[in-house]
């Protein structure tokens, strides 16, 4: 049966630079924001009244911008559910919101074949979500078709058709509970409540954003100036092939020799598609802690 979101006391939203799995042990969604360079994670919670109306909720008013190297973690009072499920519907691709939409690093990318975190080279945020049903964004599909394109070596580009580039966690309470969002982290924490109430739930979006563009390919996309190319070179003086946001997931997994590889959309021969969307890891059973070494 299709998902109805009206039952949930929270909805919990993840895009931008993200890859997670749910932890086989602990039944939860463990989420990894990585900390590119310019890439800032904020939190942003709505309140949808009865009526249908958007509202900044007392509790949390305003977008929180958030620190790499915090820790997030979402869990209900009175929870109606203690493990987390995936949206799978019998009919794969049918429904907007098949979590099957999202990417499936080992799955999709790399056929079923397993792999394994590493010690991050870059900074990381650790979300834990208790308690949910993950499900695909229905408003937040490719509206594109993407490729999938091998980084290392030739090799012919796979069609992954369109994707969800965001993934949703619905998380229920029972009457008198509360979904609590806690953060703690180097720049100070802070606890939001969003208790459930009959006829109203609440969207919380984690955007781990992406840089804006720069200021010449605005400028050029309005007709103002030509963009400024900038060729970047390897030590042998080789032209760096242009990659997308995708290649950034390789900070947190090794894939151990099995190759690396871009997502592009539109033409399948490139590789700068700046596809920067959350991530799955459908055979992973744990992702925190990382490795140290």
């Amino acid at each position: 049966m299709p998902i109805n979101h009206d039952e949930a006391t929270a909805s919990i939203h993840v895009t931008g630079l993200s890859l997670g799995c749910v932890n086989s042990h602990t039944k939860k969604w463990e989420v990894c924001f990585i900390g590119e360079p310019e890439h800032n994670l904020v939190m942003k919670v709505t309140k949808i009244t009865a009526a249908g109306e958007d509202e900044r909720p007392e509790a949390c008013p305003d977008s929180r911008p958030i620190a790499h190297g915090s820790r997030i973690f979402i869990e209900a009072t009175k929870p109606a559910a203690t493990s987390t499920t995936l949206y799978k519907p019998s009919l794969a691709g049918r429904d907007k919101e098949d979590f099957r939409l999202i990417v499936d690093m080992e799955k999709k990318v790399y056929k079923g074949k397993n792999v394994k975190p590493k010690k991050p080279l870059k900074p990381i945020t650790e979300m834990y979500v208790s308690g949910a049903k993950l499900y695909s964004v229905k408003d937040a599909t490719s509206k594109e078709d993407v490729w999938l394109v091998r980084k290392d070596k030739d090799e012919q580009p796979r069609e992954l058709k369109k994707i969800g580039t965001a993934a949703g966690a619905d998380i229920k309470c029972k009457p008198g509970g509360a979904v609590v969002i806690k953060v703690d982290g180097p720049a100070g924490g802070f606890e939001c409540t969003l208790p459930r109430e009959e006829g109203t739930r609440y969207i919380v979006w984690f955007d781990n954003m992406c840089p804006p563009p720069p200021a010449e390919v605005a400028a050029a996309a309005a007709g103002d100036a030509a963009p400024r190319v900038i060729k970047k070179l390897t030590r042998k003086g080789r032209a760096v092939v242009n990659h997308s946001d995708f290649m950034s997931y390789y900070e947190v997994i090794n894939p151990e020799g099995k190759g690396y590889y871009d997502l592009t959309k539109g033409d399948p021969r490139r590789g700068d598609g700046a596809v920067c969307n959350y991530t799955h890891l459908g055979n992973l059973d744990w992702m925190f802690p990382l490795p140290i070494a």
